[in-house]
């Protein structure tokens, strides 16, 4: 049995190819909105929809710049 492989991403990826969960800090006082899978991806803001907006600015910064590098962001498949 193989173990779930790294699989370079498509040229074009957006922040819809990627789960996001959004919870309340509670200690901090405001939401959280992170992808899991691209482990410095995260953001927060005084609403959900404030987090989920300052995530895709945070997605779309981290893309630029791993682009600028030539990286890409990897994606496991676990199927």
């Amino acid at each position: 049995m193989r173990a779930p492989t790294a699989k370079t991403m498509p040229a074009v990826t957006t922040i819809k190819d990627y789960k996001i969960h959004v919870y309340w800090d509670s200690r901090s006082q405001y939401y959280v909105a992170e992808i899991p899978e691209i482990l410095t991806c995260a953001a927060d803001g005084a609403t959900h929809a404030e987090a989920i907006s300052n995530l895709l600015e945070t997605f779309e910064a981290l893309k630029e710049a791993y682009a600028e590098e030539g990286l890409s962001f990897t994606h496991i498949n676990n199927s």
